[in-house]
Formats: structure tokens, sequence, C-alpha cells
């Protein structure tokens, strides 16, 4: 509300979609932009007040109303201060009544003005103008004297029933007996009658008096015109942050009354127990009075039952927990006769499970040895005419065979050395290592059940793979 009335139009314009889209999404345009006079404060003021999200808005109402008096008391300031001081450096304003039909408002529209002096000027009329709003352009009004920059052309919009050509009578803020009145001439593509523009001779020998005593009157009129409506408004805005406050005030002492309401319910409450309780007792007091002798004899008897049903109990728990105990004896006796019995079982299962284990262990070790067994002996290349591996002599000491080798080379065969290493399975591989890269690994394998035939696969770095066929000897 305070937006609009300062503005002279609300945040947002549109149909039932279009504003709930620009309320959720959009920032409204400062107050300033529809209205010069209002300062940077109160834009800044009204934008936070504004604020789609709850956390970044005033915290309270009367925060707000606080807050926008003193923007508006800094305005109304800085207001004067300005005038003031640009009556001091510019000229003259020129104020005028435009009046436009209603469909020109709604759409908008363009006007040709002829100001005194001849100049013309063509001034667009926003859509969406409302009757009152000010148009108000720089520079456009009576030139200064003394190098000063010229007066603003201020014209107040005044809607009419219907599409006519309007005529804008024109006062100068000085006095004086020339007053000058512009005539306005449509630009094409507006539907108005085509009347064409009028020059007023600002010569004040060719002004009649009663022309001129009709503009003081119109200046007259629009000066109490712009009283009031100054005086409107300041009444308006002293209302409005008085409703603020107002509410403020009846918000804060409703939830007080509330709050002492519900202690004021509580408290009651917690009294009407209390005597409640308190009666209770008193009449439990007098009622207990006639009754006290048979009251004692019966606790007697209670007390002489209560004292043979607790012997009778104590001698029947001693027996059940005697006979507890001999049948909990019996069983502990028996649990620890089968745990002994069953840990005995237990242990020799172990006990054969790790002799079979190791019966099965030096079963294979056994069968290892025989299997390395095999390969030892002499072994002779079954080709004489071979230039690659001639002989073999292979010897074990358990799973370690050691194989001497020979090579072919003239004129008696090379003796490569020994070498050893632990049998896994076949095949066995050794490693001979001359040194200086070159190298012989052989792979052997036994070919028949017999062992007295051995395939041997050389790998060498510098014959290549050669595969030799030997048998013992």
């Amino acid at each position: 509300m305070a937006y609009q009335f300062l503005a002279g139009n609300p945040p947002f314009r549109g149909g039932p979609a279009q504003l709930m889209y620009q309320h959720l999404h959009l920032q409204p345009q400062p107050p300033s932009t529809f209205n010069s006079h209002i300062s940077s404060d109160v834009d800044t003021l009204l934008l936070h007040a504004l604020a789609k999200r709850p956390e970044n808005r005033f915290a309270t109402i009367s925060t707000f109303a606080s807050t926008f008096l003193q923007a508006v008391q800094s305005m109304d300031v800085a207001t004067t201060s300005i005038a003031s001081t640009i009556s001091k450096t510019k000229g003259t304003d020129i104020r005028a009544t435009l009046a436009i039909s209603k469909a020109e408002a709604l759409a908008g529209s363009y006007r040709t003005l002829t100001l005194p002096g001849g100049q013309r000027v063509t001034v667009s009329i926003p859509s969406g103008i409302q009757d009152g709003q000010v148009i108000r352009l720089e520079g456009l009004g009576e030139p200064a004297s003394s190098g000063r920059s010229a007066g603003s052309l201020i014209l107040t919009i005044v809607t009419t029933s219907k599409d006519e050509v309007s005529s804008i009578s024109t006062g100068r803020d000085k006095t004086n007996n020339a007053e000058s009145s512009t005539v306005i001439s449509n630009l094409p593509g507006v539907t108005v009658n085509a009347a064409p523009p009028t020059f007023i001779n600002t010569d004040s020998r060719l002004t009649s008096n009663n022309d001129s005593s009709a503009m003081h009157q119109s200046d007259k009129t629009a000066s109490d015109e712009r009283r009031r409506y100054s005086k409107g408004s300041a009444f308006l805005l002293i209302t409005l942050i008085f409703l603020l406050l107002a509410g403020s005030a009846g918000l804060f002492f409703y939830t007080r009354g509330n709050n002492l309401r519900a202690a004021t319910g509580a408290s009651s409450t917690s009294t009407a127990v209390t005597n409640a309780n308190g009666t209770t007792i008193t009449q439990n007091t007098v009622s207990g009075t006639p009754i006290h002798a048979n009251s004692n004899t019966t606790a007697t008897a209670n007390a002489q039952a209560n004292s043979n049903a607790t012997t009778s109990a104590i001698t029947q728990a001693q027996s059940d927990a005697t006979a507890t105990a001999i049948a909990q004896a019996n069983s502990n006796s028996t649990a620890t006769a089968i745990a002994q019995a069953n840990s005995d079982a237990t242990a020799q299962a172990i006990a054969n499970a790790t002799a079979t284990a190791l019966a099965q262990s030096n079963a294979t070790a056994t069968a290892t040895v025989q299997a390395a067994t095999q390969y030892t002996g002499n072994w002779v290349n079954d080709d004489p005419n071979t230039r690659g591996d001639t002989r073999l002599v292979i010897s074990n000491a358990g799973l370690i065979l050691t194989v001497h080798g020979y090579g072919a080379c003239s004129p008696t065969d090379c003796d490569w050395g020994t070498r050893s290493g632990t049998y896994t399975g076949a095949p066995f591989v050794i490693l001979f290592d001359f040194g200086g890269g070159l190298t012989h690994q052989l792979s052997m394998t036994l070919t028949t059940s017999d062992a007295i035939h051995l395939q041997v696969v050389d790998v060498g770095s510098r014959s290549g793979t050669n595969t030799y066929f030997f048998h013992k000897v």
C-alpha cells in the first residue's frame, strides 16, 4: 500500500497468473522509477519490505513504521533543499495539463506539442498511465539567463471519456501579463480530430485581458490542487504510520492477554485439585473415628493369619530349596561327567585327526621323494650328433636334485658344472647361468612310467628353444 501510494502504481501489473509469477520471482522496480521525488532511502526501505524471503524483511511492523517515518522526514528535508538549489541554477518551469482519452491512457500514445518560441517536441505517453500522473521533461521549460540551464516542461495527465483532440493550457511559474498556451498536434496513426496546431503569440499587446485572467485563474487552481494534494499526502502518510503502530500494539496486547488467561486457568485448576484432596482427607479422618476399635481387632486377626501363612510359606520354601539344591547337585555331577567324556572324546578325535594328517603328509612327502628319485642317474642324448645338450648326471638328497650338465663342444663335450634345486613336481626346472648374459634353462619331464626316458626343453639366451630326448644308461 505504501509503495502504490508513493509511486502511483502497484509493484506489479497483469492478470492473476502474471501477478503470482511476478510476486514470486521478480524484483519490483524502485518507486523512484515512477516518482522522481522519492529518495534513494525510501527506495531501499520499500524494496527491503517487499523482499521475497521473510527473513530478509523487517522483523516487526513497528520497526518498518519507525524506519519509514525517518526516511519520509529525510525526503522532505532533501526535497526542500533540492528545490531551493534548482530554483537558483535553472530557468522557469512550464506547467501544462494534457488531456488524453481513456484508450490512449490504456494503450499509450504520442503527442506533438508546440512550445512558446515555436519549438515542437514529441511526448511519449506510456501505456497504463493514470489520471493525475505527471510527466516531467527536463530542459524544455523557459530558457534561463546568465548561462543557466532551461527549466522543465511539467505535464499533468487528465483522461477524458472519448477520443478527441485535447489542448493544454500552460502557465509560466513567473507572474507576468504575457501568458502563453500551446496546442497539441496529433501524430499520424492516432484517431483524433485533425485540428491544425495553433501558435500562441506571447506578445502582451495581442493578448486580451480575459485570456490573461483565465490563465491566472488556471495557475491559481493548479497551485491550490497541488497544495491540497501535498496536505492529503501528508495526512495519508501519518494515518498509515498510525495504523501500523496501532496494529503492532493490538497484536502485542492480544498475545499478552492470552498468556495471562492461560496462566490464570492453570492456577485455578491447581487450587481446585488441592481443595479436593484436602476435603477427601478430612472426610476420611471424620468417618474413621467410630470404626477405630473394629479396625484394631481386624488388624490383629489379619496379622495372626499372615504370621501363620508366612511360617508355612517359609517351611515350604526351605523344603523346596533343599530339593532344588539336591537336584542341582545331581544335575551338575551328571553334566560334569558328560562334559569330561565329551572332552576326552574330542581330544581323542583331535589326536586321531592330527595323526591322520601327519600320516598323509608323510605319505605325500614320501611320494614326492620317490618321484624325485626317479630323475637320478646318467642320461645320454638320443641323438649322438646333437649340437646341444649331450649328457646329464642327476643325483638327489631327498627333494634336492643336483644336475651336472654337458654340451656339445670339440674335441670333447663342454662341462657346464652343477646346479641344484628343490623338486616340487614335474617338470623339474633348473637354470645354468654362465655370466655375460649366457643362460640355459632346462625343463625336464619323465616321458615313460619306467623312468628311463627323459624330455628336456632347453631355452637358451642365444640358441633359442630346443627340445632333446634322453635315455638312462
